[in-house]
């Protein structure tokens, strides 16, 4: 029982901790992707990591990352037209990115 409540005093404050640094960086695409993974890894929380990956894909249009991920969690969630929806345009941005960068 301890052992548990070590992992949730962790959690709290690992949370406190990454939405302390959004505060900080609010502009950021990246602390919403890694408040996401957070939510999503740590407190099996799909659908509020979506709400993060979300934002991410707002702040950061043209990076095919959080839409993919906004795919994998749309389909956990059983909401398969967001999920095609969110895997096209990623794939498409992925596709985009690759042009970009050849040498």
């Amino acid at each position: 029982l301890h052992h548990v409540s070590a992992d949730s005093d962790y959690l709290k404050l690992a949370e406190r901790e990454y939405k302390g640094a959004l505060r900080l960086d609010s502009h950021n695409p990246e602390r919403y992707l890694q408040l996401g993974e957070f939510f999503f890894i740590e407190y099996k929380n799909p659908r509020e990591a979506a709400s993060y990956y979300r934002k991410a894909s707002i702040l950061d249009p043209y990076n095919p990352i959080p839409r993919l991920k906004l795919s994998n969690v749309y389909s956990l969630l059983g909401e398969f037209g967001k999920a095609k929806k969110e895997e096209l345009e990623g794939n498409r941005l992925n596709q985009l990115w690759s042009q970009i960068m050849k040498p």
